[in-house]
């Protein structure tokens, strides 16, 4: 036997237990076991689980925690502007977050994490910054199974001077994927509200309504502070889940949180790449050309840009080493339009007193930078 509780349907029905000592528990309906646990704590189901739809992907923000940084991992100065962000201003150090300010200058940090966070990101005012922004741009085909639905808004949150942070969601109104500026944006607003914070860590939570549209083309999440004039603004472990309610943060491995990444900027280049063969005259003038492939499928082609100054040498049969221009004379082409590939044209002066074929190039650190954020 067993202890038993049980919702009855014999007679006139109702709650119905009974005890023994066997350590045994039933939860039962309709007067038949759905759940048994065993002295042991084992557990045993009657039928499937059926459970909400909130596991694999339950935080629809990309590194919430800060943890990949491909741009830089040192402080950036955000300059004041409505028209971010952009690819080349709007998003900083950390991946897929954008930061903006008005009125003044405001310095983005990346620290270590405090607070069960792997990082927190800081965001520094001066006398004249008006007010700052932090956001990510969710692409439409990570969020449509959430029209109609319960949506929760959860991160740590500290701020030094102010005691207010205001917390916004949008959805799109009029293009899949297409915001706009801050100052022109094409959103509309689903929710907004404030959180009255202090100057320690504290995990502070909101549930909304996310509009049953015909399609969802596309949400935004924006934590904005007044006149920050002096100290910081603080975050980590951001989170936007499905449901009405504030679950842990899900911590994801960072191999899976970088590929994640990488759809929307990749640091590549890196290691030694072939090249076509060619024969170099004495004191020419010619071009490397070589072609690479992205690890990871790009949201749209992407925007490159050389990341750092990269060493580059062309080596030659027998041997020779020639030398390129400087990095800041290449030339970048995507060599088809799609987002997989890119063909990079490297200006070449052959200057050795031996001409020789060139058959591979090596460059000493990762160097192009492709972008293809939700802009």
């Amino acid at each position: 036997m067993a202890c038993s509780i049980n919702s009855s349907v014999i007679g006139s029905g109702g709650f119905i237990h009974t005890s023994d000592s066997s350590g045994e528990l039933q939860l039962q309906t309709a007067d038949t076991t759905a759940v048994s646990i065993d002295a042991n704590q084992g557990v045993t189901f009657a039928h499937n689980i059926n459970a909400p739809d909130n596991f694999g992907f339950r935080n629809r923000l990309i590194n919430g925690n800060f943890s990949v940084a491909q741009r830089t991992t040192s402080a950036v100065t955000v300059t004041p502007g409505t028209a971010v962000p952009t690819i080349s201003t709007g998003y900083t150090n950390v991946d897929r977050w954008y930061v903006y300010s008005t009125g003044g200058n405001a310095i983005v940090s990346r620290y270590a994490g405090i607070y069960n966070s792997a990082y927190y990101l800081s965001i520094a005012g001066s006398g004249t910054v008006a007010s700052i922004g932090i956001g990510q741009r969710i692409e439409a085909i990570n969020c449509a199974d959430m029209e109609g639905k319960k949506a929760t808004i959860s991160a740590d949150l500290v701020n030094s001077l102010l005691t207010t942070v205001t917390w916004s969601v949008y959805t799109l109104s009029t293009t899949v994927d297409t915001y706009g500026t801050v100052g022109t944006p094409t959103k509309t607003l689903v929710a907004t509200g404030t959180w009255t914070v202090t100057t320690s860590f504290t995990r502070y939570s909101a549930t909304m309504d996310i509009p049953n549209v015909p399609d969802l083309l596309g949400l935004e999440v924006v934590f904005t502070v007044g006149a920050q004039v002096s100290g910081s603004f603080s975050i980590g472990n951001v989170q936007f889940e499905k449901g009405d309610v504030a679950t842990p943060y899900e911590v994801r491995d960072y191999g899976t949180e970088l590929a994640r990444c990488e759809r929307y900027c990749e640091l590549a280049g890196g290691g030694s790449l072939g090249i076509q063969s060619s024969t170099a005259a004495v004191g020419a003038a010619g071009q490397w050309d070589l072609g690479a492939t992205y690890r990871t499928l790009k949201r749209a082609q992407p925007i490159l840009s050389i990341n750092g100054s990269p060493t580059i040498t062309l080596v030659f049969v027998p041997g020779n080493i020639q030398t390129i221009v400087s990095p800041s004379a290449w030339t970048l082409s995507v060599s088809n339009l799609s987002s997989w590939r890119v063909r990079v044209l490297v200006p070449v002066v052959y200057n050795n007193s031996t001409a020789g074929t060139m058959i591979y190039g090596v460059q000493t650190a990762d160097w192009l930078l492709a972008q293809a954020e939700i802009i």
